[in-house]
């Protein structure tokens, strides 16, 4: 592009020296169009329309060199508009994954403290239900063994001297009563401590008889051989000279006190076997303990059915 074309003088434009491509190739374009419109034109008009053409192409290019500096010094208002644009969109986008981050930690302080509080009540109602299952046992526990200990003691030496309060006494024969001092006894005696030890013997009833009169050396009477019995004491299950009784069953028991008569093993137990009568008038009852089973101070026998 020389002033041969136009008959101006025209610098070259710098196409090496353009920063974009883009607007360079704007430029040749438009350049091209205008020198095709001029050679299209008739001579007549030749001379205004260079005239025209080389101060509309001078203003233009000069616009165009200064968009480039705009461009170059990134001032150009296309690119604030758009930088503009992506820093609005960029702020939106941040306070939108904003949002959802505050709105995902609420969740989930929200889902944490419902988990804590659950498990917090699971555990107070679970140990609300082990003490409640404790309490039960050791209700069981204690009631077992009072009935337990109240069969046991089934040869007691003597009752403990106890005074009826519903009662009274005659003057002068308080004894050896613990009375306290009262209008029927003034002076009242001393009272006697009753010391009884609790001894607990590891040989059987006949095995210390036999021991006493060896060392009495009474040896005149024949001894005469007792027979043992084989006896198996388990929980609610007896086992008595080779036949098995099992707790609620009729059998017939005897002893020296009360004779023979039918009777019902109420309870079985590891140590005590309780009878009681079957008969509706009769109120006898024997704890037999597992020596007196074995020594046959209390015998069992088989009830026969008719």
């Amino acid at each position: 592009l020389s002033a041969e074309i136009f008959g101006v003088a025209l610098r070259p434009y710098p196409f090496h020296s353009l920063p974009r491509p883009l607007f360079a190739f704007s430029l040749w374009k438009s350049s091209h169009s205008t020198y095709s419109f001029i050679r299209l034109r008739s001579k007549g008009h030749r001379t205004e329309e260079k005239t025209w053409n080389a101060a509309m192409t001078s203003a233009k290019l000069e616009q165009l060199y200064k968009e480039l500096d705009q461009v170059d010094a990134g001032t150009h208002p296309k690119y604030l508009e758009r930088l503009r644009q992506i820093e609005k969109v960029y702020e939106e986008q941040k306070e939108r994954e904003q949002i959802a981050h505050e709105l995902a930690a609420e969740r989930i302080e929200y889902e944490y403290r419902r988990r804590k509080q659950q498990i917090k009540d699971d555990l107070e109602r679970k140990e609300k239900e082990l003490v409640q299952t404790m309490l039960a046992d050791f209700d069981e526990m204690e009631k077992r063994i009072e009935w337990e200990y109240t069969n046991m003691e089934v040869s007691r030496a003597g009752c403990s001297n106890t005074l009826d309060s519903t009662k009274k006494t005659l003057r002068g024969r308080g004894g050896v009563l613990i009375e306290p001092p009262t209008y029927f006894n003034a002076t009242p005696k001393p009272a006697t401590p009753n010391i009884t030890p609790d001894t607990r013997y590891l040989l059987t009833d006949s095995e210390i008889a036999e021991d006493v009169r060896a060392f009495s050396g009474d040896q005149s009477s024949p001894q005469k051989i007792q027979r043992l019995f084989e006896v198996i004491l388990v929980k609610q299950k007896l086992t008595y000279d080779g036949k098995v009784y099992k707790q609620g069953e009729e059998v017939h028991v005897e002893n020296l006190e009360y004779g023979k008569f039918p009777a019902k093993m109420d309870c079985i137990t590891d140590t005590v076997v309780s009878f009681k009568s079957t008969l509706p008038w009769d109120t006898r009852q024997i704890h037999a303990s597992y020596s007196d089973l074995t020594e046959g101070r209390v015998q069992i026998a088989k009830k026969r059915n008719n």
